[in-house]
Parts: structure tokens; sequence; C-alpha cells
């Protein structure tokens, strides 16, 4: 039995962690994404260190707060109500572009990038993302969400601008 057992979580733990690029085809990247794979980012893992305006696109409700990467935030359904639900896992900004990759806790854990295009301080352009979380084990790096995003992430419906 223990060995079944321990068989059935290798199991998952290899394929819980495939690449996303071992499961389908990319899609069809538009300019805004590309120029978002191939910016260099400064980055940050504060939202006092963003732009503002960035920080008011992640969409969460009127007095939802998110976490700065590395402070607690409630990850899973197991919920303590003086925690927020959201927290940054890192971010990066640039002379003309700007993301926040952030989790969503609750039942079902979700990874999310928002990226914005800036003219100077204001947002020309933005999308959100719902990311595949199976495409990586651990932390993730800038590059490695580069590398696997046009094959583990879509679009939130209603979520560009």
């Amino acid at each position: 039995m223990k060995n079944i057992l321990t068989g059935f979580l290798l199991f998952l733990f290899f394929c819980g962690c495939a690449s996303a690029k071992d499961q389908k085809t990319p899609r069809l990247l538009n300019d805004f994404e590309k120029k978002f794979i191939a910016t260099d980012f400064e980055l940050k893992g504060k939202k006092s260190e963003l732009n503002s305006k960035i920080i008011a696109l992640l969409t969460l409700p009127p007095g939802i707060a998110i976490a700065d990467q590395g402070e607690k935030f409630n990850d899973s359904d197991v919920v303590n109500p003086g925690l927020p639900m959201n927290g940054i896992l890192f971010a990066g900004e640039s002379k003309d572009m700007a993301f926040v990759f952030y989790a969503q806790g609750g039942f079902v854990y979700t990874e999310r990038l928002l990226i914005a295009e800036l003219n100077n301080t204001e947002v020309v352009r933005s999308c959100a993302y719902t990311i595949n979380r199976r495409a990586w084990c651990g932390n993730v790096t800038l590059e490695e969400l580069k590398a696997e995003f046009p094959y583990a992430s879509t679009t939130i419906e209603g979520l560009c601008k």
C-alpha cells in the first residue's frame, strides 16, 4: 500500500510540474504581447514601488487589498479575515511598460498577469491574463513566465483595454 501511495504521489508531482509547452501549441501573440516578452523590466515587489495607475488596474473590488511580495495572504480556502485574498508574486516596470504577476487565493488558487503599456505615467493599453499554475514548480522567474506566456495564459474576458 505504501508503494502505491508513493508511486501515485510521484506521478502527481511530475505531471503537475509539466511544462505547458508539453500540453498545448502556442497561441498567436499580438504586438502588445510580443512587446511584453521583448521588454527588459526593473523588478519590484511592493505596491508603493509601482505606478498607482497600474495598481488601480488590478480590478480588485473596492476595499480588497493585495499583499506585497513575501507578505502573507489567503492563498487557499482556509481564510484568515485579517489577511488580503491577493498577493503580488513579482512586478516590473520599464520606460513604457509595466506588469504585475499576482496570486488570487480562495477555493481555487489562481495566478494572474496584468500587462500595461505606458505613455509617461498614463496607461495607454492594458490586458489581464489567467496563468496556468501547473506550468511551474515552486517560484517562477520573469524569464520562465515570459517563456511560458504563449502557452500557459489565456486572456481574461473583458479585461483588455
